[in-house]
């Protein structure tokens, strides 16, 4: 599949892949992610509800909550205390924001359009360069300069 695990409430292969919980203060690793690639990519992942500028009533909201919100969130949470995302909640708007690893574009997509939030919510996805790579590069060229 996309080396990213599924979540436990039956939403893909159960067993294969199957993740063992890691503390919240874990880095996104391949100590804590053994399944990524040595060159796993770093994602910043911003979610957040899309407004139709429909009212709903009580019972439609309610199933909006139940089918789509409270899954979604669900699924957060497990992929949280997994070691796969670090983020949270946009406080005060309805949304979320994430870091995470991924082997590759797909298995980035392949993630979030598994989600129940998927069709209503904009995505932004940003690669991000590691701070080490930066780091080492901005050393190099500051040595080079100095000639």
């Amino acid at each position: 599949m996309s080396g990213l695990p599924s979540p436990a409430h039956g939403r893909g292969d159960e067993g294969e892949g199957s993740w063992t919980q890691t503390p919240a203060s874990a880095s996104l690793t391949s100590e804590t992610r053994p399944d990524l690639k040595e060159d796993a990519m770093r994602y910043l992942v911003t979610m957040e509800t899309i407004d139709s500028g429909e009212i709903l009533g009580p019972a439609e909201n309610a199933a909006l909550l139940e089918d789509v919100v409270i899954p979604s969130l669900q699924t957060f949470s497990e992929w949280e205390k997994a070691g796969t995302i670090r983020g949270g909640l946009l406080a005060g708007r309805r949304g979320v924001a994430f870091i995470v690893d991924a082997d590759s574009n797909e298995a980035m997509s392949d993630m979030l359009g598994s989600l129940p939030v998927w069709g209503t919510a904009e995505v932004e996805v940003t690669p991000l360069e590691s701070i080490d790579h930066r780091l080492n590069s901005l050393k190099a060229i500051a040595q080079q300069m100095r000639g």
